[in-house]
């Protein structure tokens, strides 16, 4: 995906896939195929946890929100143990 958004790269792209999983065998033919160097059952430390907290709808009906370690925001939202309404 890099090489194709920024076709006048001039430097040497290695792509590289880890994982903390042993991937199957067609995911490492797919990776063999197109060049991507894998590395697998490495130890990359604590995983991210998904954050949820209740919240309300534009209703004002009770709802769960989801905050993902891929979200913007995730890091500025501080779970705060209170009355059990935290995953």
């Amino acid at each position: 995906m890099y090489r194709i958004e920024n076709p006048n790269e001039t430097r040497q792209i290695y792509p590289v896939f880890v994982s903390h999983t042993e991937l199957s065998k067609e995911a490492k033919r797919f990776a063999d195929k197109l060049g991507i160097s894998v590395y697998e059952d490495i130890d990359i430390g604590e995983i991210p946890y998904i954050k949820c907290h209740f919240g309300k709808d534009e209703l004002g009906r009770q709802s769960k929100i989801y905050h993902l370690p891929v979200d913007l925001q995730y890091d500025k939202i501080v779970m705060k143990k209170k009355d059990g309404d935290i995953y």
